[in-house]
């Protein structure tokens, strides 16, 4: 089997779980254990919890567990119609993420809340403005909220290879660095450690 991020209910042998490594002893430490989905870990400004996203209760929803212990699991949200998706957690602890098409965020005093968002044009009718992105994905905002990390395939023939590279901006978008161009393999779904100062992110290492 393979993994299919849009998938639902799955209880296969291919169903997610939560790993951690420690990067100086390279160990790797399986950290969840159900039958169901889990996916999305983040953790918070302090390292002492981890929030993820899982399927135990039914449906995704946010959940956390203290010092990466299983045990005391605990869900944070209580949506049953539609999967909760795209997770991002804030250094004052603030949680966001996606449900049925609209933006919430999660926080311990205030609970679950809809953010709301109004789309403003630009009273020009028929006016449309493309921008190239140059097929960019996986987009994450740094903690700090000054850069933005994504990937993208640069190359000549996108079509016939798998050198999707990890890129970073500033926020203004003056500045742009690859940081994964020696590789001609996939790099992608990258993640910035709670602090910004690492970018943890997946490799081909072989070219397809």
């Amino acid at each position: 089997g393979s993994e299919n991020n849009w998938r639902k209910h799955q209880t296969s042998s291919v169903a997610r779980d939560i790993w951690s490594c420690d990067l100086e002893s390279g160990v790797h430490t399986m950290l969840t254990r159900d039958v169901h989905d889990d996916r999305m870990p983040r953790y918070s400004a302090d390292g002492s919890t981890i929030y993820f996203l899982s399927e135990r209760s039914g449906s995704f929803n946010v959940w956390e567990m203290k010092g990466g212990n299983e045990a005391s699991a605990r869900q944070l949200t209580n949506f049953d119609t539609h999967p909760v998706r795209f997770l991002s957690a804030a250094l004052d602890g603030t949680l966001c993420f996606g449900y049925n098409g609209g933006i919430y965020t999660y926080d311990s005093k205030r609970g679950t809340r809809k953010v709301d968002i109004e789309i403003q044009n630009t009273g020009i009718p028929g006016k449309k403005e493309f921008l190239n992105v140059s097929g960019g994905n996986e987009y994450v905002i740094s903690p700090d909220g000054k850069e933005v990390c994504f990937s993208s395939n640069r190359s000549k023939h996108p079509e016939a290879n798998t050198n999707s590279d990890v890129f970073i901006t500033d926020i203004n978008g003056k500045k742009l660095v690859n940081i994964t161009a020696s590789n001609e393999g996939w790099d992608g779904d990258a993640q910035y450690s709670p602090n910004g100062k690492y970018i943890a992110y997946k490799q081909q290492l072989t070219p397809g």
